[in-house]
């Protein structure tokens, strides 16, 4: 046999290297294909799940059927966890803790359930079955619709846990995560990425303990945060179940930036009437104080500390009383009548009313209803303004008393050709008193009612008429008419200030006084 060369005898060499390594790789799989077929579920009707550290293997139906109710979208070892852990919190530890070859059992946290795991080793795979104590009773017979029902209801019963739009998970009594629906899970997933399918879940909501399901229900407003910017809010609920407690979560975003902008609007509003000189007093529908302004204070002389305690309405009106700001009646029981009247129209919108009060103030009081039953006061200091009109109407009165004190019949018209005004002898000599018209008496009406009485050419008429209408234009006037009685009836026109004009008349028997009258105008072409 002759020799090889040094190329032969490396080929060969290499060919029985990977000749072994191929008879190590096949006898491995051999093995590893022999060993999971051992370990693989004998049966298809118990529930048994077969993992190669955190991979699923192979499971019977049952335990897959199991696995698709678990929360969330996630690996089977995450489901398997999520599905078992709360009822077996030491599975975790037990597993962790295996030898390479044997088996252990694992008993769940509620003694008086009687359901138990056993978890046995193959080598680095693990097979996990769960036994029943109701497995090895006899099965109760259930019909067919019956259970198609269940089945729908389960369903329905699911989906809406699963698609409503808010959060909702329950845990166990010692405070883990036995189950939550979507919601939770796309939070959870939201505020910690890096955790997205751990088993147990993380508790995004630390200081929501069960214990607060024993205090008086209402809801608790609880944020949370996301990369220590976004915060958000939620009205939390919780409720005492046989297994543990039950949680609800609902989005409270929308209500907490509405109250924002409602408090917002409130400091923008009071910040308004504190500069307002009407004082404001706004009451809720049970009758308390919510809102006022500094102008309150000062009308009413009631102090601020009495104010900011919200006092009721009655309270509030008693203090009044008390710092006799409000019209005294003859006794109590009227008054409280007269308060309680007031409360009702001002609920219906027409309470309005002037209070003259002891000290000599006048104010205006005015309630009007606001949204959701609540009542808002005004109060106007109008003593100036109720001074100014009396001293108005006082000298209205003494410059229509001075003017029924001539002789001369005197009526004057406004720039728009209304009748103002007129005296006494005005009335006697037309027979017509302007102040029982029912409405305004116009210079073309006027006139037809003093041509019924007088004769006079309708040059005469068009003077007066064009003054009267426009006395700006024209100098004063004098002139004289013919009553049907053939009486003279003297006239006279004046411009007054405003746009304003005036007209007198005077019988020819009273001339004298007429001249006295007229000063130093000078007569006019007569009619």
């Amino acid at each position: 046999m002759s020799s090889l060369s040094p190329l032969a005898l490396v080929t060969v060499l290499a060919a029985s290297f990977v000749t072994a390594l191929l008879s190590l790789w096949v006898a491995s799989r051999m093995g590893l294909s022999r060993r999971t077929a051992e370990a693989r579920p004998g049966d298809t009707e118990g529930i048994v799940f077969l993992f190669d550290g955190e991979e699923l293997v192979d499971a019977t139906p049952s335990a897959r059927h199991l696995l698709k109710s678990a929360p969330g979208k996630t690996s089977g070892w995450e489901c398997f966890q999520a599905l078992f852990l709360p009822r077996f919190p030491s599975l975790k530890d037990r597993l962790s803790n295996r030898s390479d070859e044997g088996s252990c059992e694992v008993l769940p946290i509620n003694q008086a359930e009687q359901d138990r795991l056993i978890a046995e080793w193959w080598g680095s795979m693990v097979r996990i079955r769960l036994e029943s104590a109701a497995e090895s009773q006899k099965p109760a017979k259930i019909d067919r619709i019956s259970l198609g029902a269940l089945e729908r209801e389960l369903e329905i019963l699911r989906k809406t846990a699963e698609l409503a739009p808010y959060l909702a998970w329950q845990e166990t009594p010692d405070g883990q995560i036995a189950w939550a629906n979507r919601a939770y899970l796309k939070l959870a997933e939201k505020l910690n990425p890096e955790g997205e399918g751990a088993w147990p879940l993380q508790k995004l909501f630390p200081a929501l303990t069960s214990a607060q399901a024993s205090e008086a229900p209402g809801m608790r407003r609880i944020s949370v945060t996301a990369d220590g910017k976004n915060r958000q809010w939620f009205e939390c609920r919780v409720f005492a179940v046989s297994e543990g407690h039950l949680f609800f979560a609902i989005p409270a975003d929308a209500v907490i930036h509405a109250e924002k902008a409602l408090q917002n609007f409130i400091q923008t509003l009071s910040l308004t009437f504190a500069h307002l000189p009407t004082g404001l007093a706004i009451f809720d529908r049970k009758r308390q104080l919510t809102l006022f302004n500094p102008a309150l204070t000062d009308l009413l002389s009631l102090p601020v500390d009495f104010l900011s305690a919200r006092p009721t309405l009655n309270a509030f009106l008693n203090r009044m009383r008390e710092k006799q700001m409000i019209p005294e009646p003859k006794d109590y029981k009227s008054w409280r009548q007269q308060m309680e009247d007031l409360e009702t129209k001002a609920e219906n919108g027409t309470y309005e009313e002037i209070w003259n009060l002891p000290g000599g103030q006048t104010y205006r009081v005015i309630g009007r209803p606001h949204p959701d039953g609540a009542v808002a006061f005004l109060f106007d200091d109008i003593s100036a303004e109720v001074s100014l009109t009396r001293r108005f109407l006082s000298q209205i009165e003494t410059g229509q008393a001075v003017m029924n004190s001539f002789d001369e019949a005197i009526a004057v018209f406004s720039p728009s050709g209304i009748m103002t005004t007129a005296n006494k002898a005005y009335a006697a000599l037309w027979q017509h008193d302007p102040t029982s018209a029912f409405g305004d008496i116009r210079l073309a009406e006027a006139l037809c009612h003093w041509q019924k009485y007088c004769t006079a050419d309708s040059g005469t008429w068009y003077r007066i008429r064009e003054f009267l209408a426009a006395p700006g234009k024209h100098a004063a006037q004098r002139g004289q008419l013919s009553l049907k009685d053939r009486r003279r009836l003297d006239y006279r026109l004046v411009s007054l200030p405003g746009g304003m004009a005036m007209v007198g008349f005077a019988i020819a028997s009273d001339r004298a006084a007429f001249q006295s009258q007229r000063g130093k105008i000078p007569w006019s072409a007569r009619a």
